[in-house]
């Protein structure tokens, strides 16, 4: 439960990106990203040790595709999908690919970015704060400094990571 709670904490916003992007309804979005979790929870779905992102993006993307192929034709014009061929899903899913594979570079580079050019403190601190989901309180009590810090040391580790991936945009 615990293991779920934490893959959740950690891959949920993505997955419902990547949902979304699919279906085109957030509600929908929503429905099939916590199916994807319920069934986690039910043990209908095993995950395998050491699942990446991209497993977890991948299975996104595999439940939205047999989602849209269970629509019935008046739900696909409902939610303004193409009806005429599959080959349109088809072309759409491989520019939704290629569109996941360039945001996950992305942020394979930042998260290279963070690991290599960041303090250790800082690191931890935006870690904490962005990818586990934490409260600067949560992270000041578990770090043992004060919520002063963790709004510097992540100010700084933003601040850092604009002028690395944004150069002109800084003022």
């Amino acid at each position: 439960m615990e293991k779920i709670e934490q893959l959740f904490r950690q891959h949920y916003s993505k997955m419902f990106l990547v949902s979304r992007m699919i279906l085109g309804d957030e509600e929908t979005a929503r429905d099939v990203v916590s199916d994807v979790f319920a069934d986690m929870l039910s043990g209908k779905l095993r995950i395998p040790p050491n699942s990446t992102e991209g497993y977890f993006v991948v299975l996104t993307r595999n439940r939205c595709l047999n989602s849209l192929r269970k629509m019935t034709l008046h739900e696909k014009v409902k939610a303004g999908l193409k009806v005429d061929h599959a080959v349109d899903i088809v072309h759409d899913e491989n520019r939704i690919i290629r569109e996941i594979d360039h945001e996950m570079s992305k942020a394979d580079q930042m998260l290279r970015f963070i690991d290599r050019e960041l303090t250790l403190q800082t690191r931890r601190v935006v870690n904490m704060h962005y990818c586990q989901k934490l409260t600067y309180r949560d992270i000041s009590e578990e770090l043992g400094i004060s919520e002063a810090a963790v709004y510097k040391h992540l100010a700084q580790g933003i601040k850092r990571i604009k002028e690395h991936f944004n150069p002109k945009n800084n003022g």
